[in-house]
């Protein structure tokens, strides 16, 4: 298990990952523990891939104007987490990217 906090402090969550269900929990400060793979809107790809320790979520959102590509990468064998936002204007095919990384810490339970 870890909590992880955004540079700024603002956003914080604790992470358990079930290895022997192949399921990542999440669950922000003072909420309840839900499926950090799980259901998406309707208009939102999701895809989540586990290799060992290591966790990726992706989520692509694509309309007429741009496509908005998120990745989460939760690696609990140095306990990071890392957000990669890519996003892709159609109409002058220009490509903004930016990475958070954000501070974690291993809990014992």
């Amino acid at each position: 298990m870890m909590n992880c906090f955004s540079p700024d402090y603002k956003n914080g969550a604790f992470y358990k990952y079930v290895k022997k269900d192949k399921k990542l929990l999440s669950r922000p400060v003072k909420q309840k523990w839900t499926n950090f793979c799980g259901k998406s809107a309707d208009n939102i790809k999701s895809e989540c891939s586990f290799e060992g320790l290591k966790v990726k979520k992706l989520f692509v959102q694509e309309d007429s104007e741009k496509v908005l590509k998120i990745s989460y990468v939760v690696n609990f064998a140095d306990y990071s987490f890392v957000e990669i936002k890519s996003i892709f204007n159609k109409l002058n095919n220009k490509n903004r990217e930016s990475e958070t990384i954000y501070k974690c810490r291993k809990i014992k339970i």
